[in-house]
């Protein structure tokens, strides 16, 4: 089964250490965020510890953020070496044909390509409008609440999107999203379905089963190849559908045992590979996988090895997050500006599967 990614989890206990040690000042997120006196106070920036936790919490409760790993980035750009033929070992004789100790042991390069993926940091925002009447009138605790959490689910959802449909190719995969704003998340940067470089399983316009998940696998390669505890699935809510009603092989939650980790919107495992469904996976594609606007009643899936993606996330807690108040009195609201700085690459985009043309109405 699908196991929390290593790297990264240091990074984010200590930004609950962050939070934590800042619990003695005044970490009132209403009153200092929302009810500030001063116009277009857009300098006044909530707590760091009110940040840090808001990170916390989105790893905490988001699958995307638990199972990829993230590398910590000090500068905007970082490159992911990538060795371009993989290592084989060589076969060395154990007799000795000359006295020259350069001849006696012929261990030459059996891993001479390399290459690079960059990981280059991408700002997303999130802008909430709060009306100041609604502030008067119910400024009490269970407000902050149900805000804070507004704002974890908006970050969370905005990093998916990204995760799953960015394209920050000139002309966007999706025709809907190029011609949409400059701004939309799905353009900050590459994606899983943008990326992914193994062999497409074509569902010819099908109900998704098992016999799509084997030949998923099976087009991973080494990637899939006795890796079940590394591999992840995502699948559109049709497609939850359609494996629950109609997959024997799936194992469900409840068999997996007392200690498994269980990841926010996983249904089961097939054949060992964990499908989680998300909204993020579009469900009006046309047969090759992307939007076009004339066949829209199709869906993809996505199998990709955990260990060969990665998330790039800032050393400096300012940059993790920011959250600024922008108090407007033409319109009589409060804006929260919620800004964060994320990047994402594949170290070998062969360890990403796309299953396209499923049919989102077969077996309905």
């Amino acid at each position: 089964m699908a196991k929390k990614a290593i790297y990264g989890k240091e990074y984010y206990d200590e930004l609950k250490l962050i939070a934590n040690n800042k619990s003695g000042e005044s970490n009132n997120f209403y009153v200092k965020a929302l009810t500030h006196d001063t116009s277009a106070s857009g300098i006044d920036f909530i707590p760091e510890a009110w940040s840090s936790d808001i990170i916390r919490q989105v790893y905490e409760e988001s699958w995307h953020r638990q199972l990829i790993p993230s590398i910590v980035m000090t500068t905007t750009k970082m490159n992911i070496p990538r060795f371009l033929t993989r290592w084989s070992a060589k076969y060395i004789g154990s007799s000795i044909t000359s006295t020259d100790p350069a001849n006696q042991i012929g261990i030459t390069s059996t891993a001479d390509s390399t290459g690079e993926r960059e990981l280059e940091l991408k700002t997303l925002s999130v802008n909430m409008m709060v009306d100041n009447k609604f502030l008067v009138y119910n400024a009490n605790k269970q407000i902050e609440s149900i805000l804070r959490e507004d704002i974890i689910s908006g970050v969370s959802e905005s990093e998916q999107d990204v995760l799953v449909n960015g394209d920050d190719s000139a002309t966007h995969q999706d025709s809907d999203t190029h011609s949409g704003a400059a701004t939309l998340p799905a353009k900050a940067f590459k994606g899983l379905r943008k990326l992914s470089g193994a062999t497409d399983v074509d569902n010819a316009d099908a109900a998704f089963g098992s016999d799509e998940v084997s030949k998923m696998i099976k087009n991973l390669g080494r990637y899939g190849q006795g890796k079940k505890d590394q591999l992840v699935c995502l699948i559109s809510p049709s497609v939850a559908d359609q494996i629950r009603r109609t997959v024997t092989q799936l194992q469900t939650l409840e068999k997996y045992g007392p200690h498994a980790t269980i990841f926010t919107g996983e249904i089961g495992k097939i054949f060992g590979v964990s499908f989680i469904e998300t909204n993020s996976m579009r469900e009006n594609l046309n047969a090759s996988g992307v939007y076009d606007g004339v066949t829209t009643d199709r869906t993809v899936s996505v199998m990709f090895n955990t260990q060969h993606v990665f998330f790039g996330v800032p050393a400096f807690a300012e940059r993790t997050l920011s959250l600024k108040k922008w108090d407007d009195p033409r319109f009589d609201r409060v804006q929260l500006i919620l800004t964060e700085d994320l990047a994402f690459n594949a170290g070998h985009p062969e360890a990403i599967v796309t299953c396209i043309n499923t049919s989102t109405t077969a077996n309905s």
